[in-house]
């Protein structure tokens, strides 16, 4: 895969840093009111998605843990899959 990139403006965050992804939040996001299409999934198998994705992620700074405020995903596995936004939380 590419190197990882980060950007910001004001107080958000844009990076493909899969390190930087806290599945318990995606997952949360998953298991949401505001994602009827989705559902929560079993942390291996969440963890490996996202291990072999790309994925835009938005975070919300400058909390020292970057909160989580939505993600796009692009390749998973060996498919490459265009999505829409996967999520944006309704508080951002």
């Amino acid at each position: 895969m590419a190197t990882p990139k980060t950007w910001y403006r004001g107080p958000y965050m844009i990076s493909t840093e899969p390190h930087l992804i806290q599945p318990s939040a995606v997952n949360a996001a998953f298991a949401s009111d505001e994602m009827p299409w989705a559902k929560e999934l079993e942390l291996p198998l969440l963890t490996k998605m996202l291990s072999n994705s790309r994925s835009y992620t938005l975070y919300k700074l400058p909390d020292s843990s970057a909160e989580l405020a939505g993600m796009t995903l692009f390749s998973c596995l060996k498919s490459v899959n265009i999505l829409p936004p996967i999520y944006l939380l309704v508080e951002f």
